[in-house]
């Protein structure tokens, strides 16, 4: 206690401090049950007939139950008959920057929507109170909470539960009519326009709850799980706290986002907070738990009977910085680490650059908003944003046409056995294995890359295809399959595209950089991966200025990239792909080729690396036979330099059958060394007898 009395300023708050201390104190003395540990709650999330009160989702495996997916056919829920009509009422979470706000509302509003403002009330938001409160005195559909109910809000705190409630109960007891509640703060912003943002909405139920909860229940051990109160603008451990268990509680804690769009109907359920209503109860448990703004609504929402109405995701592009605990102790921010372990401390978002676009851009499950947007950071960065991601009319075109595309290494395009961007035997490691089928392509030394090739002429796995790309810039490919980029108005790098498989059993994967360390290059290994467009899963080409032109380059993107603006780190340097430095036959593991996506694709493996390579042998001892007049061409009585000469010509020749850095894994480096790849792109052409993938 003497230890949490140091961290406050009043004696309002070391007042609470010591109330709750004594709630402990007295149930030691008096030999009783600490708070909250006979807690229970009561789950209505029931499955099948609800009337059967025995079938919950204790009875379910929750990799069953937990798709979470919300969206049944029209004839079975309540949709909204047009877009069009969707009232969107955007709660706003404010504290430092009016301006942020204003253009936030000035980029949504639409005929029917409405805004609810919370600015935070501690003394340093009173100027962004103020200028909120004049722009809205002349715009009848922003509404902005009025003093009393404004929050002092702490990050950690019970604060940050409780601002989102005071917003809710504001709305409704303005009666504002909307369809959905959309939580926002003032550094979110729209990456989609709002006839987007309609039809995203409106292809869901009208009571559809969009929140992202993680599928797995919280289960911190007791040790870690601690009681807090809140004053002073900070967050004080008291003791411990039980952890919600369904063993001991009755439900579980879910851990979930505090942003997400919700139907009017949960919110009212919400905001009333009815006694004896689950949400009633969670608020007194929550009042005491740290960041529970990340506990609170999704332990409601998967507890009661909104379950059934729950789509898993927020549609918020997202993501986090480095752990605090990662830092040096005296860059720590001590708001973030509050528990007994000083190295067990919290993280906050990254902010938001012109980079990280392109990942916003290319996501699978592409976002309506994103965040944080930090004006002080990089003041153009919506102003890209409102260029080239809410342009509905603009789309990347490439003159990459054709059924797919074969990434072949061009220092190997005219040599008897081409190598191409494609799977070793594990079938996710990416490595350099033969463009063709043994015998498919006799004349591959000709100017085939000039052409096109045939589907049944090459393993399924050779085949890709970009993916989602961004439209900043242009990528053309030349009559010989050379790649030329032009940059964009903001991409120096021109467009950045995602490749993804288009054959085999991995087809719709994405070529991914993984964190895992290839032994002999010191560098990272390439694999295919389930497609989720981080920032190791986006590329662009080489421009021929900071790196290799025609090289296939990883933009450094992900989320540590951009904490330089706090802690000083530098971003990463690009990453290209390329070879380990290991060559020909003898590096080239046949093994793990070997496997291909059906029996036909063995055989012709094997013919090619045993009888093939035996006779391409053949011919290199009689073409050097030949050229040095000597049958014997390797006799004893050849000195030392003739040894030497004949080695470097067996070596050239060598590299003709068997070119360099055949089976190697292909690794991502610093772009910068002679095993980085040049890429010829070559398309794949339909040959009319339909394809079996």
């Amino acid at each position: 206690m003497i230890k949490a009395f140091e961290q406050t300023k009043t004696n309002e708050c070391r007042a609470k401090i010591a109330r709750h201390f004594s709630y402990f104190i007295n149930a030691i003395g008096k030999e009783k049950s600490f708070p909250f540990n006979d807690f229970e709650l009561e789950n209505t999330c029931y499955f099948g007939d609800e009337s059967n009160e025995e079938e919950t989702i204790e009875d379910l495996e929750w990799e069953e139950e937990q798709s979470w997916s919300y969206q049944p056919p029209r004839n079975e829920a309540n949709y909204i008959d047009h877009p069009s009509n969707l009232n969107i009422l955007y709660g706003v979470l404010a504290h430092s920057d009016p301006d942020a706000v204003i253009r936030l509302i000035e980029t949504l509003y639409e005929v029917g929507h409405k805004f609810v403002v919370h600015v935070d009330g501690k003394e340093a938001s009173e100027d962004t109170q103020k200028k909120i409160v004049e722009f809205a005195a002349t715009r009848d559909y922003v509404h902005v909470l009025p003093d009393k109910n404004r929050v002092r809000v702490n990050w950690g705190g019970f604060s940050m539960v409780n601002a989102t409630m005071q917003v809710l109960r504001h709305a409704f007891a303005l009666r504002i009519n909307f369809h959905k509640f959309a939580h926002i703060a003032e550094s979110t912003y729209p990456v989609r326009s709002n006839a987007q943002i309609r039809r995203q909405l409106a292809s869901y139920p009208i009571d559809a709850n969009f929140v992202h909860v993680i599928e797995t229940p919280t289960n911190p051990h007791e040790d870690n799980w601690h009681y807090f109160v809140e004053c002073d603008d900070a967050v004080h451990r008291i003791y411990r706290l039980p952890p919600l268990r369904w063993s001991n509680s009755g439900v579980d804690l879910m851990t979930s986002s505090q942003w997400f769009i919700l139907s009017r109907e949960f919110a009212k359920y919400l905001a009333d907070a009815a006694p004896g209503t689950l949400v009633h109860d969670m608020l007194e448990y929550a009042e005491h738990m740290v960041v529970a703004d990340e506990q609170f609504f999704g332990t409601v929402l998967r507890h009661t009977k909104y379950c059934h109405k729950h789509h898993n995701g927020n549609f918020l592009f997202l993501e986090f910085g480095k752990w605090e605990d990662s830092k040096e102790e005296e860059a720590r921010d001590p708001r973030k680490c509050v528990m007994p372990d000083p190295n067990h401390c919290g993280r906050s978002p990254t902010s938001l650059k012109e980079d990280m676009i392109a990942a916003i851009a290319l996501t699978n499950k592409r976002p309506l908003f994103a965040r944080k947007f930090e004006s002080d950071l990089n003041t153009h960065v919506k102003d890209i944003v409102d260029i080239i991601l809410r342009d509905e009319s603009k789309k990347f075109d490439t003159s990459f046409k054709g059924d797919g595309l074969m990434f072949v290494a061009k220092h190997t395009v005219h040599s008897a056995t081409p190598l191409c961007l494609g799977l070793g035997r594990n079938k996710t490691k990416v490595i350099l294995v033969p463009c063709f089928h043994h015998g498919a392509r006799d004349n591959a030394n000709t100017d085939w890359e000039y052409g096109g090739v045939e589907l049944n002429e090459t393993p399924k796995t050779n085949r890709w295809r970009l993916g989602s790309c961004t439209f900043d810039g242009k990528l053309e490919r030349t009559p010989n399959g050379e790649i030329v980029v032009t940059a964009g108005k903001y991409s120096k790098a021109g467009p950045l595209c995602t490749i993804e498989m288009m054959g085999g059993g991995n087809k719709g994967s994405c070529l991914e950089v993984s964190t895992e360390i290839d032994d002999t290059s010191k560098s990272n290994i390439t694999q295919i991966s389930h497609c989720n467009t981080k920032s190791d899963q986006i590329f662009s080409f080489g421009t021929g200025a900071s790196t290799q032109h025609g090289s296939i380059v990883m933009t450094a993107t992900s989320a540590d990239a951009f904490t330089a603006d706090k802690s000083g780190d530098k971003q990463p340097p690009p990453l290209c792909l390329g070879f380990t430095g290991e060559s020909g036959l003898a590096a080239f593991e046949y093994e793990e080729y070997k496997g291909g996506d059906n029996d036909d694709v063995d055989r012709d493996i094997d013919q090619e690396y045993s009888s093939d390579d035996e006779e391409v042998d053949a011919d290199i001892d009689e073409e050097l036979e030949y050229e040095d007049g000597d049958e014997t061409g390797d006799s004893e009585d050849e000195d030392n330099e003739g040894q030497e000469g004949l080695a470097e010509q067996r070596r050239r020749l060598s590299e003709v059958a068997h070119p360099v850095g055949a089976g190697s894994p292909i690794v991502a480096f610093e772009c910068s060394g002679d095993n980085t790849i040049e890429w010829l792109v070559i398309p794949y052409i339909f040959d009319n007898q339909g394809d079996d993938d």
